[in-house]
């Protein structure tokens, strides 16, 4: 699924013109983060944002889940990825002054993103 997703992105990216060569490894990028974004989303719904620990002393700590903080980092370089290839409405208008309106792939990316948050 993530690789038709990767596959529309590109289609998308040549039908408006703004496609070169030196997107593939931002798209090989882009379906790499997404896929451990999809993890760490997994993790923290199971376990939570944050866990409760014992220190060395015995005494319990509630402390930030590592998945949650790489969540929130990953989720960072996914938009940084997403403007680097175009694909949100602010970094098109850098590109092309006049951007003809499609449906942009990555809106399909984040819906069985939420998909998943919800199961």
């Amino acid at each position: 699924m993530r690789a038709k997703l990767i596959s529309d992105i590109r289609k998308f990216l040549v039908e408006e013109n703004i496609y070169t060569t030196k997107d593939e490894l931002t798209l090989l990028l882009l379906e790499n983060t997404y896929s451990q974004y999809v993890q760490a989303v997994k993790e923290v719904k199971a376990h939570g944002q944050t866990l409760t620990t014992t220190d060395s002393a015995n005494k319990t700590k509630v402390v930030r889940n590592p998945a949650f903080s790489n969540q929130l980092e990953l989720q960072k370089e996914l938009f940084k990825l997403i403007d680097s290839l175009y694909l949100s409405p602010k970094s098109r208008k850098t590109k092309r002054d006049v951007v003809e309106e499609k449906e942009n792939p990555f809106v399909e990316m984040m819906k069985d993103l939420s998909e998943i948050e919800k199961r």
